[in-house]
């Protein structure tokens, strides 16, 4: 009897400690699949944040290696890991290009390049009973029309040791300041997959 249950402890430590493998893992990321974003639907406008765990952006990194193995994997992963990285996705309900959505000129459209590039850092914010965790550093990549979304790349100050409860995006952008909140994000962080290495 208690080597049965010796073995039910360990094959369920297993099952509990693995992941998945490296390409189901950047896959499940790199195309947003169902359950890797939190999603936010507001009028026309589509939000989904996405957490960028740090093993993500290491198999981003060495994606073009033709060797990629546990080794290379865990040597890069310590370069991602100052911060909690995210990627914030704004889409149009209706497949259209949101930088034209509801504009009124070309100088609006402008408009909302130059602040995803300049202001963007001071929109978004996590948020924490003690703290309010601020973004670092931005990238927003310029889709130039190939794709109907803009997506920022950010990084706010603050570890896994004390995540955000929430996420709130003050959307001055888009949509005339509407606060844009992701909610239970500790929740959504507990159901992401992990990466078996």
């Amino acid at each position: 009897m208690k080597a049965i249950f010796h073995l039910l402890c360990i094959s369920l430590l297993a099952s509990c400690s693995s992941g998945i493998g490296y390409k189901e893992y950047f896959n499940f990321f790199n195309q947003f699949d169902e359950g890797s974003s939190m999603v936010f639907v507001d009028g026309d406008i589509t939000y989904s944040l996405q957490f960028r765990p740090a093993e993500f952006l290491a198999l981003n990194h060495i994606k073009s290696d033709s060797e990629i193995n546990a080794d290379k994997i865990s040597k890069t992963i310590s370069d991602y890991e100052q911060g909690l990285n995210f990627c914030l996705r704004i889409s149009s309900v209706k497949n259209e290009d949101i930088l034209d959505l509801n504009t009124k000129d070309k100088g609006e459209y402008y408009g909302r390049i130059a602040m995803l590039n300049v202001d963007f850092p001071r929109l978004i914010a996590g948020i924490s009973k003690k703290d309010t965790m601020r973004c670092q550093i931005h990238h927003y990549e310029r889709t130039y029309k190939v794709q109907p979304f803009v997506q920022v790349l950010f990084n706010i100050k603050s570890n896994k040791e004390n995540l955000p409860e929430n996420v709130v995006f003050y959307d001055d952008i888009f949509n005339e300041g509407k606060k844009i909140e992701f909610k239970n994000f500790k929740e959504y962080y507990s159901n992401l997959p992990k990466l078996n290495i």
